[in-house]
C-alpha cells in the first residue's frame, strides 16, 4: 500500500511554493470590527478576529519585508456589499484560483533524438498521476525528470546507453512505495552511464521507501566526477535521513505522531544540509536545503531555531510563500508556539488564542499572558505586550473600563502611527464604544480620520464612526455633506434602518452618489408599501421617478400570477388608499412582494453595521401576510380567497421551506389551508391548479 501523509517531507511548501490557507474564500467578510467574521477577518489592525496571516502581513509590513496592498481609490457605489477588507484584497492575492489548468510539461527534445516516442512521455508523465505536495515521492515528477534527461543529452554517452537510461527514467517517474518498480539490471555498469544507472537505482531504493539501500548508493556518488551526479546525490543524502526519521512517525492512514519521530535520523538530516550548503552555497538545490531547515527544525520542536530561521529567511520575494508556510505549519498545527527570536510569532499566535471558538480548550487569562510574556522575554518585553495585555482585557475578558484605561493615550498620536501605536487607537475608540460613550468615541474616529492618511486604515475609521454614529442614533450626520463617512459602502447598509424622512433626504442629496440615492428611494418605496402607507407611497414615487428608472412604476415589471388579473402596481395601490381591504389588489399587492421585495432586506446581526433598531416604523408585511389577510376575509370573493389560498402554499413549494417570509407555519396548518382550498373553493381555476401540499 501506498504510504502517503501530508507531514512528510514537503520541499514546496518548506521553499518557494506560494500556498494561500482558506480564510473568506467562500464568503464575505463581514461589517463589524470586534466579531469573528466569516472565515476571519483582514482588518488593517491587530485583533484576535483577523486571519493569522493578515496580523503577521501587518507586522512584517513595516520592516519592510511584506508588502501590503490597499485600494487606490474609494470603492464604486455599485458594490455597496463590498467590505475593503479582504486576506485577498490585503495581500495583494488573487481571490480565485486559475480556472484553466497550467499545459502539461513538453517533451525534451532529447527523446526525439534517442528515438523514443512522444506516446511515451504522454502515458509515463502527462497522464500518470504523481504526487502531489506533502508526498515522500512528490519529487518524482516531470521536473525532476526533465532534469536527469537534460544531462543525459549533454554527457557524451553512446546512443544505446542513452536510450536506455532514458527510458529507465520515464518507467520511473510518479512512482512511489507500494507500487511495482521497473528493474534496472539491463542497464550500463561502467563509466559515466554506470553512474547515471547507480543514481537510478538509488533513487528506486529511495522513492521505495528502502533507505538503508538508497543511503549507500548516493554515497557512492558524491564522488563521481559528473557534476549533476555528485549534487544531486549531496543533496538527496539528506534527504535521505529526513524521510528515515518519519516511518515510525506515520501510519498507513497519514495520521502523524511527533513521539515516535526518529530524533538521530533528523540530527543526521540536520548535519547533511549544512553540508551540502558548505559544499553547494549557490547550488541548484540551495532554496529547497535553507527551506529544509525549517523542516527539520519544525519536525524536532525546536520552537526557536525555527523561529530565527524564519526571521532569517523572511524576504518579500518569499513573503506570500512563508506566509502560507507558517499559517499551516506553526498557527493550524502547532498552537503552543511563543519564540523569542521572532517576536512577531509570539504576537500573533497571543491574539490568536484570544479568539473565541468552539474548542474546548479555554482561553488564557491576562495572568497567564502576562507570565508568558515574562518568561520569554524577561526585562525586554517588546513594546506592543501592553497593547496584548489590553486586547486581552476588551475581546477575552469584556472589561471594557481596564481596556479603556490600558490605552490611555496621548493628547496626539505620533505621526506616522506605526502598527502597534494604531491598534491602541482603534482599540481606545471601541473600548469608549462599549462603553456606549458615544460622544467621546465619535470625537475619537473624527480625529483620527483627521491625521491618519493611510488608504488601508481610513475605510476602517470610516467604519467605526458609521457604526458609532449609528447607536448614537445620529444617522443623519453620517449623510451630511460634511460627513467624513465619505465611502458609500458604510453609508448604504444604513439606508435599511434610516426612518422615512432620512431617506427622503438623502434622495435629494445632490452631494451623494446617484446609486446611494436611488437605494434611498427603493428602500422608502418599498417600506411605503409593506407598512401600509399607501399615501406615502404615492407622494415618494415621482420622486424616486425623477432619479430613473425604477421597478414600482415600469410596467415591463410584470409578475407571474397567470391568469390573476391585477393593475400597474401604482394603480393598486391607488386603489389600495381608499380601499386598504380590497382582496384583489391586496392578492396583486402580495404578489409584487414576492417576486421584488421578499426577503431581499434580511436585518444584519446586532454587531454589524445597519444591526440596530428599525427607525422606520411600523411592522414589515410580507406577500404571505397580505395573502392570509385575504384568506381570513370572510367577505371577499371566492375567487381572491382561493388565490391567496393557492398562493400562501406556493409560498412552500417543493421543500416544505418557507420561501416567503420567516413564519413557521406547521405541515397540519398547510394541510388546513389545502383541504379548504379544494372543498370551500372546489371549482375555482387556483383549487384546480393546486394537486398537492408542502
Amino acid at each position: 500500500m501506498r504510504r502517503l501523509s501530508l507531514l512528510i517531507t514537503s520541499l514546496s511548501v518548506f521553499a518557494t511554493t506560494p500556498v494561500m490557507a482558506c480564510s473568506d474564500d467562500y464568503c464575505e467578510p463581514e461589517m463589524t470590527l470586534t466579531a469573528n467574521q466569516c472565515g476571519l477577518s483582514a482588518l488593517p489592525f491587530l485583533s484576535p478576529a483577523n486571519d493569522t496571516r493578515v496580523n503577521l502581513a501587518l507586522l512584517l509590513a513595516e520592516k519592510g519585508r511584506f508588502p501590503l496592498h490597499a485600494a487606490e481609490q474609494d470603492y464604486p457605489s455599485s458594490a455597496p456589499e463590498r467590505v475593503p477588507f479582504t486576506i485577498f484584497s490585503v495581500l495583494g492575492q488573487p481571490q480565485t484560483a486559475p480556472t484553466e489548468e497550467p499545459p502539461p510539461p513538453k517533451a525534451p527534445a532529447l527523446l526525439a533524438k534517442l528515438g523514443i516516442p512522444d506516446s511515451r512521455w504522454q502515458s509515463e508523465l502527462v497522464e500518470r498521476l504523481g504526487y502531489g505536495t506533502g508526498s515522500p515521492c512528490q519529487s518524482n515528477s516531470a521536473p525532476s525528470t526533465t532534469a536527469f534527461l537534460e544531462q543525459l543529452d549533454v554527457a557524451e554517452l553512446n546512443l544505446a546507453e542513452a536510450r536506455a537510461l532514458a527510458g529507465a527514467r520515464l518507467q520511473l517517474n510518479g512512482l512511489c512505495e507500494g507500487d511495482t518498480f521497473p528493474p534496472l539490471s539491463s542497464l550500463p555498469r561502467t563509466g559515466i552511464a554506470g553512474d547515471f544507472s547507480r543514481y537510478l537505482a538509488a533513487a528506486t531504493a529511495f522513492y521505495a521507501g528502502h533507505y538503508e539501500e538508497s543511503e549507500s548508493l548516493f554515497q557512492s556518488l558524491t564522488s563521481s566526477t559528473q557534476p549533476w551526479l555528485a549534487e544531486t546525490a549531496r543533496y538527496m543524502l539528506l534527504r535521505v535521513p529526513l524521510n528515515h526519521a518519519q516511518v515510525m512517525a506515520t501510519n498507513e492512514w497519514g495520521n502523524f505522531e511527533r513521539a515516535k519521530l526518529n530524533m538521530e535520523q533528523l540530527k543526521l538530516a540536520l548535519q547533511r544540509t549544512d553540508s551540502y550548503l558548505a559544499y553547494y552555497p549557490q547550488g541548484r538545490y540551495a532554496a529547497s536545503a535553507n527551506g529544509l531547515y525549517r523542516r527539520i527544525y519544525w519536525l524536532m520542536g525546536d520552537h526557536e531555531r525555527l523561529a530565527a530561521r524564519y526571521d532569517a529567511d523572511w524576504r518579500n520575494d518569499t513573503a506570500l510563500s512563508l506566509l502560507a508556510e507558517v499559517d499551516d505549519k506553526i498557527f493550524v498545527q502547532q498552537e503552543d508556539f511563543y519564540p523569542r527570536s521572532m517576536p512577531e510569532l509570539f504576537l500573533v499566535n497571543a491574539l490568536r488564542s484570544q479568539r473565541a471558538t468552539e474548542s474546548e480548550k479555554p482561553r488564557p487569562t491576562a495572568d497567564q499572558l502576562q507570565k508568558r510574556i515574562n518568561d520569554t522575554f524577561g526585562n525586554t518585553a517588546p513594546a506592543w505586550s501592553g497593547y496584548l495585555l489590553a486586547s486581552q482585557r476588551y475581546f477575552v475578558d469584556g472589561n471594557y473600563a481596564l481596556s479603556l484605561q490600558a490605552t490611555t493615550l496621548p493628547a496626539e498620536p505620533v505621526l506616522p502611527m506605526d502598527i502597534t501605536a494604531f491598534s491602541t487607537q482603534i482599540l481606545h475608540g471601541l473600548s469608549l464604544a462599549s462603553l456606549q460613550r458615544w460622544d467621546d468615541a465619535e470625537q475619537h474616529w473624527r480625529h483620527l480620520l483627521e491625521v491618519e492618511q493611510d488608504r488601508l486604515r481610513t475605510p476602517l475609521l470610516q467604519l467605526a464612526l458609521a457604526m458609532t454614529l449609528e447607536r448614537a442614533d445620529k444617522l443623519d450626520t453620517v449623510f451630511a455633506p460634511d460627513s467624513p463617512v465619505s465611502n458609500t459602502v458604510f453609508r448604504q447598509p444604513l439606508l435599511g434602518i434610516a426612518p422615512a424622512p432620512l431617506l427622503r433626504t438623502v434622495m435629494a442629496g445632490q452631494h451623494l452618489p446617484l446609486d446611494e440615492r436611488k437605494a434611498a428611494a427603493v428602500r422608502l418605496l418599498r417600506k411605503d408599501l409593506t407598512r401600509a402607507r399607501y399615501t406615502d407611497f404615492l407622494t415618494d414615487l415621482p420622486l424616486a421617478d425623477a432619479l430613473g428608472p425604477n421597478d414600482f412604476s415600469a410596467p415591463s415589471r410584470a409578475v407571474d400570477n397567470g391568469a390573476y388579473d391585477c393593475p400597474s402596481l401604482p394603480d393598486a395601490v391607488r386603489t389600495l388608499e381608499t380601499r386598504p381591504t380590497s382582496a384583489q389588489h391586496l392578492n396583486c399587492l402580495g404578489d409584487y412582494f414576492r417576486e421584488y421585495s421578499d426577503h431581499g432586506y434580511e436585518a444584519p446581526r446586532a454587531d454589524l453595521l445597519g444591526g440596530s433598531p428599525d427607525r422606520f416604523g411600523s411592522r414589515d408585511r410580507s406577500s404571505l401576510d397580505l395573502y392570509r389577510q385575504v384568506m381570513a376575509d370572510t367577505t371577499a370573493p371566492d375567487n381572491d380567497r382561493a388565490y391567496a389560498l393557492y398562493r400562501a402554499l406556493r409560498c412552500f413549494a417543493t421543500s416544505g421551506s418557507n420561501h416567503c417570509d420567516t413564519q413557521d407555519v406547521p405541515k397540519a396548518q398547510r394541510k388546513r389551508w389545502y383541504t379548504q382550498l379544494k372543498t370551500r373553493f372546489g371549482k375555482t381555476t387556483w383549487a384546480q391548479a393546486q394537486r398537492v401540499y408542502w
